[in-house]
């Protein structure tokens, strides 16, 4: 992989990191706690290809189903927002 394309996808990452955060009302430290427990930083690389084509709203979205998909049956799923 090169070096471009690894910082393109650090970029993508942190780009919805930040609208995530920002739409959910959450602090950076919850927001990354979700990334990281539901692999979500995996499922942006392996789909940037087409991810990366959404808007913001579309992302935000997608990324709750995203989560939403993963605790459907648990408990403790993430913080209402």
């Amino acid at each position: 992989m090169s070096d471009n394309t690894e910082y393109n996808y650090s970029r993508f990452v942190v780009f919805c990191l930040e609208a995530y955060k920002r739409n959910k009302s959450l602090s950076g430290a919850e927001a990354f706690s979700l990334f990281d427990r539901y692999n979500i930083t995996d499922y942006l690389v392996d789909g940037y290809d087409v991810l990366h084509s959404l808007g913001e709203v579309a992302l935000v979205s997608d990324i709750s189903d995203f989560i939403a998909k993963r605790t459907k049956g648990t408990r403790g799923g993430p913080p209402a927002a």
